[in-house]
């Protein structure tokens, strides 16, 4: 599995728990810009922003990437792409323990 932290982000102690907001895709390279654009969009912090892709056959994986690389705010964001695809219950067997929020979204 590719693992690569893209951003950071500035997580500073706090006394809400840290969320990570989930999002897993796979050939949906219409749709994935989007869905990354309203995750890191979110207001919460902690919050650490985690895209998975499950070896999609299409760009989905290089326009998730592309667009998370623009982001530049407060939230940590991490990207995982499967070697193969493994459908979506192996998948997430595979990207779970990688997550490190209190709270998945």
């Amino acid at each position: 599995m590719l693992i690569e932290v893209l951003h950071e982000g500035e997580i500073a102690p706090s006394d809400l728990p840290l969320v990570t907001f989930w999002v897993q895709c796979y050939a949906h390279e219409r749709f994935v810009a989007e869905s990354v654009r309203t995750a890191l969009a979110q207001t919460h912090q902690p919050l650490e922003v985690v895209i998975s892709d499950d070896a999609s056959p299409d760009d989905t994986f290089l326009i998730a990437r592309e667009t998370a690389r623009a982001y530049a705010g407060p939230h940590r964001v991490v990207l995982l792409r499967s070697e193969q695809n493994r459908g979506i219950f192996e998948h997430a067997n595979e990207v779970i323990p990688h997550l490190r929020g209190r709270f998945i979204v």
